[in-house]
């Protein structure tokens, strides 16, 4: 792990914290002063979709497809639910070629335009080596076969995170 990768990894965990100190404050206030007195923030995919399922972190990938950011806004948040393996010379590439025809096809995966979530994945294959786990999920598209999205977790890793796709 290089030094970018490490200060990454550092401000992704600040930021979980932040929001982990927020759900506490939020909780130990009454529920009129919590209704009044804490600002509410705008939605963000960390409060609407469990990245720690197949279905949440598909949904969340979609959902930024379909709020269109820049590459600089989208960084962090693909940073976020792509493996770990994933250093910053393959993001960089996974945002130039992957994620650009993401965002310009992503209603392609969507059976409702405004729902990030309403997509069907028709296939699931799995594939074991050494110690990494791969699945390979197989989204449904209205112009074309099923686009395959490859997750991977390490062995002893709990949770899938994406490793590339081809939506």
């Amino acid at each position: 792990m290089n030094i970018e990768e490490a200060l990454r990894k550092i401000e992704q965990a600040e930021n979980l914290l932040s929001q982990a100190k927020e759900a506490l404050l939020a909780s130990s206030l009454p529920k009129e002063q919590s209704k009044k007195d804490v600002p509410k923030e705008e939605s963000t995919n960390d409060n609407e979709y469990d990245i720690d399922t197949i279905s949440g972190i598909v949904s969340v990938l979609l959902s930024l497809a379909i709020k269109n950011p820049t590459d600089e806004e989208a960084e962090p948040e693909l940073d976020r639910i792509t493996h770990v393996s994933i250093d910053a010379k393959a993001l960089s590439s996974l945002m130039r070629y992957n994620w650009s025809r993401l965002k310009s096809q992503v209603q392609d995966y969507l059976s409702d335009a405004a729902n990030p979530s309403s997509f069907t994945i028709v296939r699931e294959q799995d594939r074991n080596t050494g110690n990494i786990e791969e699945k390979k999920v197989f989204l449904s598209a209205k112009s074309r076969n099923p686009v395959p999205l490859t997750l991977r977790k390490d062995l002893g890793e709990e949770h899938w995170r994406i490793y590339t796709f081809s939506l």
